[in-house]
């Protein structure tokens, strides 16, 4: 979170890969800010995005981040630091917006089929111990 939030760019996971030349081109081709991508169940992947420098989505999820970690270190990791803080960034822009609350940055939300036409993830022991929802 802190390097792409500095920078901007892509995050990619250790575990995934990306597909083909053609994937490789529909991610250069991305114009939003943030480009993020929901599993089959509607869970937002902290496992691939894209964003830009200074994102507000971004400085959401470091601000649920720090908190969790410090307030609720019991707290589940997904919930903690993974997928839970880029859906609750994703809910907070979406009440601001219904509220007339322009985002400061576009964003685009593809969902769990573009995902997978895009990245292919590793079989990996540990994916197997996680709530179904989160490697969904």
């Amino acid at each position: 979170m802190h390097v792409t939030q500095l920078y901007g760019g892509w995050w990619l996971d250790a575990d995934i890969r990306i597909r083909d030349a053609e994937a490789l081109q529909f991610i250069a081709s991305q114009q939003a800010g943030n480009v993020l991508f929901l599993t089959d169940n509607g869970v937002v992947h902290n496992d691939f995005y894209g964003t830009v420098a200074n994102s507000a989505i971004g400085a959401d999820c470091l601000l649920s981040l720090y908190r969790n970690s410090y307030l609720h270190a019991g707290l589940f990791i997904a919930y903690k630091t993974g997928p839970g803080i880029f859906g609750r960034a994703v809910n907070r822009l979406a009440h601001r917006a219904l509220g007339g609350i322009k985002p400061a940055q576009s964003i685009r939300i593809y969902d769990h089929h573009e995902f997978d036409r895009i990245i292919h993830q590793f079989d990996t022991p540990y994916k197997s111990q996680l709530p179904s929802w989160h490697t969904s």
